[in-house]
């Protein structure tokens, strides 16, 4: 462990509750990311304060939408691995797959899972909005998850179809995320705060990522989304039937977490 891991698994220690082997984890996470980022450019966030708070604590925010224990999980334009990883060391998912449209940044993912002894993570490269049209992963995962990425409504209708009905979709936005969710006023998206200690750290407070939480239904979005009753698409608040025909409809239902 050199120190850029020593001091990322000190300062991830000091906020949660973190035990030996997660620790680790996380130390070889960041000694990959540092080791790896000059010559890929994954993030802008580099130092030990940074990766355990911006990238590694915020991660495992999503453990307020859900419990994650053996559910299988898609992290839609994974990036550099977060949520992914984080989420696949510290919140015992069943699978976690890392899906993502650039090939390198899959490879540094993979090798980094492997560094790091985590044997349920799987990676994926495509396009959600293309995969998600795909017997093979339509309706494949319990939870879907994403950091960043798109507008929310656009991420709705990549991520969505790739949930099972019943599962959820939850998308991390930075700290103007009201902005991001470009969709009606009464979304029915729940958005998720965090009460933590962490308040009092001015740089982390505010660059941490909101969670917009949202469960997907077989018979479109249950919420405040126009009259009582009425099925739309998506975030896009578009009717029902201007989409059938491409199935897109049956596909992006969800409704307001709870």
């Amino acid at each position: 462990m050199n120190d850029i891991g020593r001091q990322t698994a000190a300062i991830l220690a000091a906020h949660y509750p973190a035990d030996d082997a997660l620790l680790r984890r996380a130390a070889v996470i960041a000694e990959r990311l540092a080791a790896v980022n000059p010559h890929m450019n994954l993030t802008a966030l580099t130092s030990p304060e940074e990766i355990a708070l911006l990238h590694i604590y915020d991660s495992l925010a999503l453990r307020l939408a859900c419990d994650f224990t053996g559910r299988t999980v898609v992290d839609v334009g994974c990036g550099g691995g977060f949520p992914a990883l984080p989420v696949a060391a510290a919140l015992a998912p069943g699978r976690v797959t890392a899906l993502d449209a650039t090939a390198k940044k899959l490879a540094f993912v993979a090798e980094t899972a492997q560094a790091a002894g985590l044997t349920n993570v799987d990676t994926l490269c495509g396009r959600a909005e293309e995969l998600g049209r795909l017997p093979a992963y339509r309706e494949g995962f319990d939870v879907a998850v994403s950091r960043g990425v798109a507008r929310l409504n656009v991420l709705a209708e990549w991520s969505l179809p790739l949930v099972r009905p019943g599962g959820l979709f939850v998308a991390m936005k930075g700290p103007r995320g009201g902005e991001a969710v470009g969709a009606p006023p009464r979304t029915p998206f729940r958005e998720l705060f965090e009460k933590s200690s962490l308040k009092t750290l001015k740089n982390f407070w505010e660059r941490r990522s909101k969670l917009f939480c949202a469960q997907r239904a077989q018979d479109g979005w249950r919420g405040e989304s126009g009259r009582t009753g009425e099925r739309v698409c998506c975030a896009s608040n578009r009717r029902c039937g201007r989409m059938r025909a491409g199935g897109g409809c049956r596909l992006a239902g969800v409704r307001a977490g709870g």
